[in-house]
């Protein structure tokens, strides 16, 4: 009766070590528009600020969000 399962391949490096060495290429976008204030249902936190962009990551093109939150408290 066979066993299935994995073998490990190469030089027997865990998926962690592997993760720590991968380089993400990310260019910030050169331009920022301020849009209205996102609401979130964050208990305790309101937005202050939300910012938006087109941002490049390993030469594709993303969604840039940057939002500033205030403590309600």
């Amino acid at each position: 009766m066979k066993t299935k399962g994995r073998r490990q391949k190469g030089k027997g490096k865990s998926i962690l070590d592997a993760v720590k060495e991968v380089k993400i290429d990310v260019v910030e976008p050169k331009t920022i528009s301020s849009i209205r204030p996102l609401s979130m249902t964050l208990p305790g936190f309101s937005t202050d600020t939300t910012e938006i962009g087109v941002a490049e990551i390993c030469k594709n093109k993303a969604l840039y969000l940057r939002l500033s939150l205030r403590s309600d408290n």
